[in-house]
């Protein structure tokens, strides 16, 4: 019995070691080849476990090491070295990425206004996890001062995690000084229709601001799929039905674009595509080319970046945005996952040659 268990305890052991060295694994690649290591010595330890008790089938699954075959155990020293070259750089620290980061000063007044839209699109992720929730909590920890405002427009969720949204509507607020307002409530708003989106940018065209962010938030589809599914709905925005709805308000001025940055917290958004859609319509764009991870952009290191210094351009917001996100990302071991870029829109005809 204590040889037995001594055993287990050892293969035990073997497999975490195996997917620590995953953890610390020197690519993408070698990830893969540990787990799956792993992943075959405890199928294999469990099979072969089972067997021996009579509560699975016998099916020939040898115990990893142990048990007597010579193909068995030149596959598993084979995978040993293969687990071992994954790992050569493990005791080393990581190596910080080589950075050469812009240097942006100011391009406005400190007293100049903002008005930040927040296109906030729930959809699953919000009803399955409460994302949209988590990001609206991170945007409520910053203390705006008076010439900076968040107008938010809400739903294409089914189910809300939290008390203050209603499920099953599209709602406006503001977000100011003077805290979270509902200020607009449309039970029949579909947040994957073109007019929805249209007469939010239109409403908040009324409000007075010196400078204008757009931001929506849900999944993404890159340029086939536009952004922005409705849960309640099926819908979603494709990006002719985007261009459409900005320009039903602001017409495309190359020389003068009515936002200094439109960006995406969603997936797959920085193609050449949704820069072309875009153009004449912002100063900058900020998407990511592959998928973003379940926490999304850093609302209270961005949005706060901007209520402490109103007079940052679109560039310098940019790259705020980007280096929040990719320092939140770092808290979880995700920073190598990631993609996000600040496109200079000015720059987008030299593309087009």
């Amino acid at each position: 019995m204590v040889g037995c268990l001594a055993i287990m305890v050892l293969l035990a052991a073997i497999i975490f070691r195996i997917m620590v060295v995953a953890r610390n694994a020197v690519s993408p690649f070698y990830f893969c080849v540990c787990m799956g290591m792993a992943s075959m010595l405890m199928f294999q330890t469990v099979i072969n476990i089972g067997m021996c008790l009579f509560v699975m089938p016998v099916i020939g699954i040898t115990l990893p090491f142990f048990s007597y075959g010579g193909s068995s155990l030149l596959t598993l020293f084979i995978a040993m070295i293969c687990v071992i070259a994954g790992c050569s750089d493990e005791v080393a620290e990581k190596t910080p990425p080589i950075t050469k980061a812009a240097t942006f000063t100011d391009t406005y007044k400190a007293d100049d206004t903002w008005l930040v839209y927040w296109y906030l699109c729930g959809t699953d992720l919000e009803t399955e996890n409460g994302a949209a929730t988590s990001d609206l909590q991170e945007l409520l920890e910053v203390k705006l001062p008076a010439n900076v405002k968040v107008l938010i427009q809400t739903g294409g969720t089914a189910q809300w995690q939290n008390n203050v949204m209603t499920s099953g509507a599209v709602e406006r607020y503001l977000y100011d000084t003077d805290g979270l307002q509902r200020i607009a409530q449309l039970p029949e708003g579909d947040m994957g229709d073109e007019k929805t989106l249209a007469e939010f940018i239109r409403y908040g065209s009324e409000m007075p601001a010196d400078h204008r962010v757009f931001v929506f938030w849900n999944h993404g589809g890159g340029s086939a799929a536009g952004v922005c599914f409705d849960e309640r709905t099926g819908n979603y925005l494709d990006l002719n039905a985007v261009r459409r709805a900005f320009v039903a308000t602001h017409e495309a001025n190359e020389a003068a674009p009515a936002f200094e940055l439109i960006g995406f917290d969603a997936c797959l958004m920085a193609t050449y595509e949704t820069a072309k859609t875009l153009f004449g319509l912002t100063r900058y764009l900020t998407a990511s080319e592959e998928v973003e991870p379940g926490l999304g952009w850093n609302y209270q290191g961005w949005v706060g970046s901007l209520a402490a210094n109103p007079a940052m351009g679109g560039a310098k917001l940019g790259q705020v945005i980007c280096d929040s996100y990719y320092e939140a990302c770092a808290l979880y071991d995700l920073e190598e996952t990631i993609t996000l870029s600040v496109v200079d829109m000015s720059a987008f005809p030299k593309v087009e040659e």
